[in-house]
């Protein structure tokens, strides 16, 4: 857990600051104590410190030249400094070495634990954030294959990413927008259902070994496995190879790899190798076009090799092509599930200018986009246990009667429309939500005040994470829980002093304050006198 390290000349300071209050509720297990700033030096030198609280004057070594040697030589420290003195210069050099807090003499209990329970606060969501990113890491290498298949095959089948450029980069690839690109299929011609699958990937791992080996003097390389389970290469040529040769190039890789599986794995293949095209524009028809190849020229036949002479040439203007903006990834639905409205908007406008440039006269591209938008918005509503009707009111009964949309803005108007009442609906009911969490926690605090009722095991009951509870729960009543929890405690302290003849000890047990001084302390802090005060 947490260690604090305690600074300053005067030894009772020290003593009283480390003895007094109750470090361990705020997950401080060890408190270290330094007479100056050279034995403090000593203990972080020997130990793994987290805080240090620091007078600035002191003989020798100050303060402020302390923390700045913490800051040198172990920067992950955090750093609170107590002064005596109202000095600009100093709140200035105590900015400039990115302290936590700077505090004016005298400072009170209730002022450092809430200090020290902040910066507890802030390395805790510092470590939950390092260890996310960390385990975020770990897992996107180890899949990273995976992705690589799963960008291509979507960037194949005509789905695009709006960060294109960016994902090519993060996904390690050596492929770049506009690049001149070829893509070999190769299809497997035995008989594998007498094979587990365990055999047929082992299998396909070798066979895309043995591909990239053969095409990687001449080409860079980026595969993936589509839903007929044909191997899929994209190619280009590396940079010092000269295009005009690329063809026979590609010709004779492939002709190298049918040759190779069958000597080596003794397995039989058909390969189909596409025209040349950019990339990713004409990807998807040159894919199309070779599976229709594999399809219908290639058929039934075994151990087939098949290239296309010419480059691509693409027909314009193809009056029944896919509306690219409805299919992109993310969908309306994802981006629904996710309560990104703003990106829902963002889509739909995309797909509503499509529709106006491209397709206008076209009923059937209208029907499509209405369809998805409507199973979209009825989809969500019944994930939040909602009846879209009720939501929408007079615009669904427009679907229900049967009323067409014979014009794109007559559609734009009407999914904009119900995209707010969808967004102001659910809204709704998340706020509710946050309430029954609060109506929740104020139960628990209750029910177990002579208890743990730290953040933690609060949130541990509730099943929600503790950063995420202080959000909602601060979000929801203005109050942070901590604050909470000490008005309650405070409130029944006074009410059982005046209407109880138990002991005061008896009363800070009863409230879970194991330390009788700390609670008359903090008693004295609330009401400006002790509890044998208010009592009498």
């Amino acid at each position: 857990m947490l260690k604090l390290l305690i600074v300053d000349d005067h030894m009772h300071l020290v003593d009283d600051m480390a003895e007094s209050l109750d470090w361990l509720s705020l997950g401080i297990t060890s408190v270290f104590k330094a007479y100056s700033s050279y034995d403090a030096l000593e203990i972080l030198n020997e130990d793994t410190i987290h805080l240090v609280i620091t007078d600035i004057n002191m003989p020798g070594m100050s303060g402020l030249e302390l923390v700045q040697e913490i800051r040198d030589k172990w920067p992950s420290t955090k750093c609170i400094l107590i002064s005596g003195h109202d000095d600009f210069s100093y709140a200035q050099q105590a900015i400039k070495n990115r302290v936590e807090d700077y505090l004016l003499k005298p400072v009170s209990d209730e002022q450092i634990i809430g200090k020290v329970r902040d910066v507890v606060n802030n390395l805790k969501e510092e470590w939950e954030q390092v260890s996310s990113v960390q385990r975020a890491m770990y897992t996107f290498r180890e899949n990273l294959p995976r992705l690589r298949e799963t960008f291509l095959l979507e960037l194949l089948q005509g789905f695009r990413s709006g960060r294109l450029a960016e994902k090519l980069q993060n996904y390690e690839l050596s492929f770049q927008v506009g690049d001149t690109i070829s893509l070999l299929f190769v299809r497997f011609d035995d008989d594998y259902t007498a094979y587990s699958p365990r055999d047929i990937a082992l299998f396909e791992y070798a066979v895309s070994n043995i591909a990239d080996e053969i095409l990687s003097d001449s080409f860079e390389t980026w595969h993936c496995k589509d839903e007929h389970d044909y191997l899929v290469i994209a190619v280009k040529l590396k940079g010092s190879i000269d295009a005009d040769h690329r063809k026979e190039l590609l010709d004779k890789a492939g002709m190298l790899l049918l040759d190779n599986v069958k000597t080596f794995l003794n397995k039989k293949l058909s390969i189909t190798i596409s025209r040349w095209g950019s990339f990713p524009e004409d990807s998807p028809i040159m894919y199309r076009d070779s599976i229709i190849t594999l399809l219908k020229r290639i058929g039934n036949d075994s151990e087939c090799f098949y290239s296309e002479t010419s480059e691509m040439r693409i027909a314009a203007g193809d009056q029944f092509q896919t509306l690219v903006s409805l299919y992109e990834p993310p969908s309306i639905p994802q981006l629904l599930e996710a309560g990104r409205w703003d990106e829902v908007q963002t889509k739909l406008n995309q797909l509503f200018k499509e529709l106006s440039q491209k397709y206008t006269s076209s009923q059937e591209h209208l029907m499509e986009a209405f369809l998805s938008i409507s199973s979209a918005f009825t989809f969500i509503a019944h994930k939040n246990g909602r009846s879209i009707i009720d939501i929408a009111g007079d615009d669904w009964n427009r679907v229900i009667s049967g009323q067409m949309f014979h014009s794109t803005p007559q559609l734009t108007e009407w999914s904009l429309r119900v995209l707010s009442k969808l967004k102001d609906d659910i809204e709704s009911e998340i706020k509710m939500s946050r309430g029954s969490i609060v109506r929740e926690v104020h139960h628990y605090v209750e029910v177990h005040l002579s208890e743990d009722v730290s953040l933690k095991s609060i949130a541990d009951h509730i099943y929600l994470h503790p950063v995420y509870l202080s959000r909602i729960y601060k979000l929801e009543t203005g109050q942070g829980l901590s604050d909470y929890i000490l008005q309650l405690r405070m409130e029944k302290a006074a009410h059982l002093l005046k209407n109880t003849h138990e002991k005061i000890y008896e009363i800070a047990i009863k409230l879970g304050y194991h330390n009788a001084n700390y609670f008359a302390k903090t008693f004295k802090k609330q009401f400006g006198m002790t509890p044998q005060e208010y009592r009498s």
